[in-house]
């Protein structure tokens, strides 16, 4: 058993001193960076999502992607589209895909920056009943020339651990991925 000393950073670019300075006072074998609130604070799940308003709401998640992704101090970005999370529980879908242009010009920025994606197994045991992301955005991001990608559970308790691996490795592999990425010392 090998045990990694990691660190999942909440929406880092909006306060980037900050995560710079936690990255830097730790050795760290891996960053996972995501986006859980809007530059105002309110959180993504926190909304009473409908059909009027999902759009919005995605359009506002993609803007926090785009920051993120721009910020670059992250190994990968996790649970890329999350807000699928939130908006099931409404039984309202929200589908990044439906913005293929934004979210090709966020995929593009971590693939040239050398960062990837993770692919998280919370959402199959939640109303999404999907991994996030879902088979679309990772074929997306394979087919635009994406390498790096990890795995991860998102357990908040222990009966969670490891849930769903397998499930997401298939997915991984349906999408044309010959392998995932371990990172050590920050390096893939």
């Amino acid at each position: 058993l090998k045990i990694k000393f990691a660190v999942e950073l909440g929406q880092p670019h909006l306060f980037p001193e900050y995560s710079e300075k936690v990255i830097a006072s730790n050795a760290y074998d891996y960053v996972l960076g995501s986006a859980h609130k809007m530059k105002e604070g309110k959180d993504f799940g926190e909304i009473l999502y409908s059909a009027d308003n999902v759009s919005f709401y995605c359009e506002k998640y993609l803007d926090e992607l785009r920051s993120l992704a721009q910020w670059n101090q992250f190994d990968c970005i996790g649970h890329l589209d999350l807000i699928k999370r939130y908006a099931s529980k409404f039984k309202v879908k929200a589908d990044l895909m439906d913005y293929r242009e934004r979210l090709e010009e966020i995929l593009k920025t971590i693939i040239s920056n050398g960062k990837g994606i993770e692919v998280n197994t919370s959402g199959l045991r939640q109303s999404a009943e999907e991994c996030l992301p879902g088979l679309d955005i990772i074929r997306l991001y394979r087919q635009l020339g994406g390498e790096i990608i990890t795995v991860g559970s998102y357990a908040h308790i222990a009966r969670d651990v490891g849930q769903g691996i397998r499930e997401a490795i298939e997915l991984i592999q349906h999408a044309g991925f010959k392998y995932l990425t371990v990172y050590t010392g920050r390096q893939p």
